[in-house]
């Protein structure tokens, strides 16, 4: 039932709690302080002065209460932000009541079954939400079995297939972009032009730089050094920063931003999405998304450092006149049809959230990308499922270690809608 959380404050709650020798009574004390990169870190450690119960309750001196207290704050901060939660009310309330809140500002110590308990409720609120398909008529019918006819591959419970459905997306858009990631950092440490520069003029997101308190952003019509500028200011914290003074560690990091911002990255993580619905061995999407015309507002991306040193990266990408098209096997020939025309409040919404760890983000940064050679991986990829783990297994060292997460969702909320199109092959 694992979930890769692209929280690292959630991670190192759940690693010790599931640690051997830790029982569900054993209590945990967590701190924030000062790491080696420079940002806040989480540190835990055994809460050995507590216990549980009455006895213990009357025992527990001033300072382990406000222990317990801080301890809790930075947990409840960290499942808040497994789902962008502004306030404790967002959380799901399945997880909310796991969390046992009345135990909250009172001194009472964390365990390990809480942390467990929590992580689980979590997991599976997370995976429920991951693929979505509602409402009514042919499109999202089609839809809706894609999605059974990929969640009857799997085995176990609906929350199983669940996990499993969210586990593969997640994979997916990890994958897909550390193929393109490893090509596009090759192409810009060797001087070629960047897709980045290729595509900054016809932009299909809308980026954002949160440095400190302030934020800021560019368009398709912002000149093209100005873009590479608040790029630097992003990277180096330092709003003075200029692009063509960056060197080292600090470029790469400019270069890595600017591979989220091409639109191969928006496009893999669509990729991901309908690949992760596929069944045969073809290892073809049976449902594809699109829409003439899209506006980059409704493809926010936003870009900050958290406070442990992470590079974190949000997408969203809302599909308001969406166009679907299925293809499916009917008699030995491949049907395809496309959808269109839904009805005013229909629409597919993916979205992507993207943690670098501090740690890989420095190694990613020192890293000389000159050597790999994109050839290697895709000729292990013939097209078939789980192509792109077999591509990315090929990679060596330019494969994203486990501080590189991803956690990815997709709704379709479709009602009406006509057939356009429908051919056969």
């Amino acid at each position: 039932m694992a979930i890769e959380f692209f929280n690292s404050t959630m991670n190192q709650f759940v690693n010790w709690a599931n640690q051997d020798g830790i029982g569900k009574t054993d209590l945990v004390h967590a701190t924030a302080t000062q790491g080696t990169a420079g940002g806040a870190k989480v540190a835990i450690a055994a809460n050995k002065n507590d216990g549980t119960g009455f006895f213990a309750w009357r025992r527990r001196s001033a300072d382990v209460k406000n222990m317990n207290d801080a301890t809790r704050d930075l947990f409840r901060q960290a499942v808040m932000d497994l789902f962008g939660a502004k306030t404790i009310d967002d959380v799901p309330k399945s997880v909310r009541d796991k969390m046992k809140l009345g135990d909250y500002g009172n001194g009472h110590p964390l365990s390990a079954h809480r942390i467990r308990s929590v992580a689980k409720a979590a997991r599976l609120a997370l995976a429920s939400k991951a693929f979505t398909a509602g409402g009514a008529g042919e499109g999202a019918s089609a839809v809706k079995g894609a999605l059974n006819a990929k969640l009857a591959t799997f085995r176990g419970s609906k929350n199983d297939k669940a996990v499993a459905l969210k586990n593969e997306m997640d994979r997916n858009a990890k994958n897909r972009f550390n193929l393109f990631f490893a090509s596009d950092m090759k192409d810009m440490q060797e001087g070629m032009e960047s897709q980045f520069g290729k595509d900054h003029n016809r932009l299909i997101v809308a980026p954002k730089f949160k440095i400190g308190n302030e934020t800021l952003t560019f368009d398709r019509d912002t000149p093209l050094q100005e873009k590479q500028d608040i790029i630097a200011k992003f990277v180096r914290k330092d709003m003075d920063a200029r692009f063509a003074d960056l060197q080292g560690a600090d470029l790469n990091k400019a270069y890595a931003v600017m591979s989220f911002v091409a639109q191969r990255f928006a496009f893999g993580i669509q990729e991901a999405v309908t690949k992760s619905l596929a069944t045969g061995k073809a290892n073809e999407p049976p449902i594809l998304i699109g829409q003439p015309q899209r506006e980059a507002s409704k493809s926010p991306l936003t870009f900050a450092f958290g406070d442990d040193g992470s590079l974190r990266v949000h997408f969203a990408s809302v599909f308001d006149n969406p166009q679907i098209s299925q293809d499916s096997r009917v008699g030995g020939k491949t049907v395809h049809k496309v959808f269109e025309g839904f009805e005013q409040g229909s629409s597919v919404t993916i979205a992507a959230d993207f943690e670098i760890g501090a740690e890989e983000l420095e190694t990613i940064a020192n890293a000389d990308y000159t050597p790999f050679d994109h050839t290697v991986a895709t000729a292990e990829m013939h097209g078939q499922l789980g192509e792109d783990e077999a591509g990315v297994a090929a990679m060596g060292p330019f494969r994203f270690g486990p501080g590189v997460k991803a956690s990815v969702s997709c709704s379709f909320a479709l009602n009406g809608g006509a057939l356009m199109m429908e051919t056969e092959f």
